[in-house]
């Protein structure tokens, strides 16, 4: 299998999960996770889309938010060994976390 290049975003419209490489979002049932990581993929990004549309933004909530997405960004890197996962923070516009697994 090709290695994959993904990154762990809140953008909306998506599906929580994308190309690193452009290719634009990836279906969760294409990738071939757990069903468990799927939801909870999906739950995060439901939250996370909610906060994104409050104005302000409750800045405690989206840490929290970015943290969680962290966390499934490295169970989603743990389950697609040898997968390169980063984590993009659409608070704050920037990557946050960047792993390839088994390093």
């Amino acid at each position: 299998m090709d290695k994959m290049y993904l990154t762990v975003d809140g953008q909306r419209f998506g599906t929580g999960v994308r190309s690193s490489l452009g290719e634009g979002h990836v279906e969760l049932v294409d990738l071939n996770i757990s069903p468990n990581l799927m939801k909870e993929i999906s739950l995060w990004l439901a939250r996370y889309q909610d906060e994104v549309d409050k104005h302000p933004i409750d800045a405690v909530k989206a840490e929290r938010l970015d943290l969680d997405g962290i966390g499934l960004c490295k169970k989603l890197s743990s389950e697609l060994s040898p997968a390169k996962v980063e984590y993009y923070s659409d608070f704050k516009g920037t990557k946050l976390w960047f792993s390839e697994a088994g390093q």
